[in-house]
């Protein structure tokens, strides 16, 4: 889903042409949507947000990369920016905390897909898209409470 967003430029050029965006510091925000219909949306900052452009071979728009964090954690940003229209375009992904992820699951290792059944791999693929449909709040929750369950085991 798409959040609105605002990055501003924080460095040594004096006048940022919106044709050849300088890179470097971007100090910016964006907006989570409310839970409820009629909410208002949470602005979540992002003060160390570092963006770079550059020249995409072959075409007029630039490729967008980048990097920062705000209160979800760390992150990567990736995608295009168009000179002309002035619309950037990037997908942020977040770097993977080691509390939730770790698990013993070998089977991470197995890059060998000819051996995979396909029914298998067919419901793998059904789950990881219901995974990447689902709300980032209604994650959050689930690892808190996941987290918040292991100390508690931990505890006793």
């Amino acid at each position: 889903d798409k959040s609105k967003f605002k990055f501003v430029y924080h460095g040594d050029v004096a006048k940022p042409s919106a044709a050849k965006p300088p890179s470097g510091r971007y100090p910016g925000y964006f907006l989570v949507k409310a839970d409820v219909p009629g909410g208002k949306p949470t602005k979540v900052d992002e003060k160390a947000t570092v963006i770079n452009f550059s020249p995409k071979e072959g075409s007029k728009l630039m490729q967008v990369s980048g990097k920062g964090k705000n209160s979800f954690g760390e992150f990567t940003l990736s995608g295009l920016y168009d000179p002309s229209s002035g619309k950037l375009s990037v997908m942020k992904a977040y770097k993977a905390s080691n509390n939730y992820y770790d698990d013993d699951d070998d089977d991470d290792e197995d890059d060998d897909i000819d051996d995979d059944d396909p029914a298998d791999a067919a419901a793998e693929l059904a789950d990881l898209k219901a995974d990447a449909e689902e709300d980032i709040e209604a994650i959050r929750k689930r690892l808190r409470d996941a987290e918040s369950s292991e100390s508690r085991k931990r505890a006793k």
